[in-house]
């Protein structure tokens, strides 16, 4: 696994039929960087890389899978490879990670993470800012995931390979959600009743606003 290399593009366009694109900046992430398991993960995701051996046995020596400068397994989690980079708006950068090791059959132990990365373009330096733990507590996964038995059900490489980041609202209306979905849970808690969100589909957004209005206006 190599070291990653940010880099910053400008693309020049204009009649030519091929785009310009110079090199304005770089910047590395080394690919030894670790960061520790969260503190109510199992022990199973306290070590990343525990099955990377062709066969994926549990290791009782080094994997033949080799970090720049560290052998695996490792200790914590491997914040690298990316899957996605996407600007966050206000100078830092949310970075997706992939599903581990390669494959999903020898990364049941690499944690899926989103990362938010400064990047100093002048040094070439990166700085993890905070790292999202992505968990499915809700089991909406149709499937079996490898933290199933779990509490926190925290999802990992052999459950999904994500390929892509899209960002859907702006930081204003992330804020608002984040605010609406804080104040759900704390009226949960209160009444001790579960806060679930529902994805719905082929339902036109309008109409089910209006219909929700309608169906707890106050009566006279």
């Amino acid at each position: 696994m190599r070291s990653i290399l940010v880099l910053a593009l400008l693309f020049a366009g204009g009649a030519a039929a091929q785009p310009v694109a110079r090199l304005d900046g770089w910047a590395v992430l080394p690919a030894e960087t670790i960061i520790a398991a969260p503190g109510d993960a199992g022990a199973d995701l306290r070590a990343a890389g525990k099955f990377t051996q062709s066969d994926r046995p549990r290791p009782a020596g080094p994997s033949t899978m080799k970090l720049d400068g560290g052998a695996l397994p490792a200790a914590g989690q491997v914040v690298q490879g990316f899957s996605a980079l996407r600007g966050a708006g206000d100078g830092s950068f949310w970075a997706l990670s992939d599903n581990g090791f390669g494959a999903k059959a020898n990364s049941p132990d690499a944690m899926l993470m989103l990362h938010r990365l400064q990047i100093d373009w002048a040094a070439q330096r990166t700085r993890i800012l905070e790292t999202v733990f992505l968990s499915d507590p809700q089991a909406i996964a149709p499937f079996r995931i490898a933290q199933e038995g779990a509490a926190t059900r925290y999802l990992t490489g052999a459950d999904f390979d994500p390929e892509s980041l899209v960002v859907r609202a702006d930081e204003t209306q992330f804020s608002q959600i984040r605010t609406m979905a804080e104040a759900l849970q704390t009226e949960g808690d209160r009444s001790r009743a579960s806060v679930r969100l529902l994805p719905l589909r082929n339902v036109p957004a309008g109409r089910l606003a209006q219909g929700l209005r309608t169906a707890f206006q106050p009566v006279a």
